[in-house]
């Protein structure tokens, strides 16, 4: 074992011991020293970092405070308001001033209320049904195979796959 004093002496340049430990840095033996402790290699090192990790982790709470923003995958998709408010709940469509087909999609407190179990008034089927999302008017309006009427939006680009996808899983979370 080399202690930290000779160690400096020869800083000139570093090279591994046998061990392949590195000494002979200025750093690391000025760093030891002023610990206390003798240069003994990247062992001794390797171990006080590791304290270091464990006790610097022991404060951490492990929770996020918005784990939506990091994609957590148990979060469902808003398809309220990224969907139907504002490719939907319109003026001159399904808005609560004069919906259309008196389908008020305006993502409120009670959009669920108004659209749980309730019969379509121009399509046959209901129009947010729990049981079955995949068989919600609101949904299959929305897509290219729709059979009733013509395909949701009328106006504006029609939903992506990725869109019918949150309209779905948003349907399935209730």
């Amino acid at each position: 074992m080399v202690n930290a004093a000779r160690t400096d002496r020869r800083s000139a340049g570093a090279r591994p011991s046998r061990a392949g430990a590195w000494r002979g840095t200025r750093l690391g033996a000025a760093t030891l020293r002023a610990v206390g402790l003798r240069a003994v290699g990247l062992g001794a090192v390797g171990l006080a970092l590791g304290v270091v990790g464990v006790v610097g982790l022991a404060g951490c709470p492990g929770s996020l405070e918005n784990p939506e923003a990091f994609g957590d995958a148990s979060t469902v998709c808003d398809a309220p308001n990224t969907i139907l408010g504002p490719r939907c709940a319109t003026s001159n469509c399904h808005d609560a001033e004069d919906p259309i087909s008196n389908l008020d999609l305006t993502p409120d407190a009670g959009l669920v209320a108004r659209l749980s179990g309730v019969a379509g008034v121009d399509c046959a089927g209901t129009l947010l049904d729990t049981a079955s999302p995949e068989s919600s008017l609101i949904l299959t309006k929305c897509q290219a195979d729709n059979t009733c009427a013509a395909r949701m939006p009328i106006t504006g680009a029609k939903l992506t796959a990725d869109e019918e996808q949150c309209l779905l899983e948003w349907i399935s979370s209730l």
